[in-house]
C-alpha cells in the first residue's frame, strides 16, 4: 500500500512531466498544449492510482 506521500508524489511528477511535454508543444505550436498534457497526465495518474487502491484493499464489488 502507498502512503499518502508517495501518493503526492507520483501525482506531482506526473503534472510535472506531463507539463514538460505540454511546453514543448506549445513552443512548437502544436494542437494540443500545457493545460491539455497536464490534465490527461494527471487523469491518467488518478486512475492507475484508484485501480491500485481497489485491488489492494479487496474491495467487494470486484470480487
Amino acid at each position: 500500500m502507498l502512503s499518502d506521500w508517495e501518493t503526492l508524489g507520483r501525482i506531482v511528477l506526473s503534472v510535472v512531466l506531463s507539463g514538460i511535454i505540454g511546453i514543448e508543444r506549445e513552443f512548437r505550436q502544436k494542437g494540443a498544449g500545457l493545460r491539455t498534457h497536464i490534465l490527461v497526465g494527471l487523469g491518467s495518474t488518478l486512475i492507475v492510482l484508484t485501480s491500485l487502491y481497489i485491488f489492494d484493499h479487496d474491495c467487494p464489488i470486484i470480487s
